[in-house]
């Protein structure tokens, strides 16, 4: 990190943010319930993209911290994700949307119930939009998932701007997150 700190000082940018630069590593990691995929660059800066790993709920019992931590609820066929959320991660800038709900129908159509509120914190030499939700659809098709991408712009102190988004696909009985 400290590299880093002196690079952006000096006014050089990092890895992660150059064009066509490829990751050197990639990782998976479980870091506070969230399950993210890591792409390290060679100077030490990093990409990743995350989804939080959804608590089972317990019958009519409160949920500690529930209002902020995403669970799992189901019956014949069908699971809810409630209160969950996306992160997608460029160095040091971070967007997510929290509060997301779908449904993974087995046999059936999965769909996205709400698609969250969307936030970002960009930290030493960025700046950032709030992120907005650009595009989605909310149930999934025979041929397509369903799908919510937040979406913002940001830029660093040497002068390099970007569009970031991060997308949550729900569909085929199964979820993720992708990111630009």
């Amino acid at each position: 990190m400290q590299s880093l700190v002196a690079a952006l000082e000096q006014g050089e940018p990092w890895d992660v943010y150059e064009t066509g630069l490829r990751p050197v590593k990639r990782d998976r990691m479980i870091i506070n319930g969230m399950d993210y995929r890591i792409s390290r660059f060679a100077d030490g800066s990093f990409s990743a993209q995350g989804i939080e790993i959804p608590a089972v709920a317990t019958n009519g019992l409160i949920q500690p911290f529930g209002i902020q931590a995403c669970v799992v609820t189901g019956g014949s066929g069908f699971k809810n994700y409630d209160n969950c959320q996306i992160e997608g991660v460029w160095g040091a800038v971070i967007a997510s949307a929290t509060g997301v709900d779908f449904t993974i129908v087995q046999g059936g159509y999965d769909r996205i119930r709400y698609a969250g509120v969307p936030f970002q914190k960009c930290m030493i030499g960025t700046s950032c939009s709030s992120p907005s939700l650009v595009a989605s659809r909310m149930t999934e098709t025979a041929s397509n998932r369903a799908f919510v991408r937040w979406q913002g712009d940001a830029s660093t102190i040497w002068g390099m701007s970007w569009n970031y988004w991060v997308e949550l696909r729900v569909g085929q009985n199964t979820y993720s997150t992708v990111t630009s």
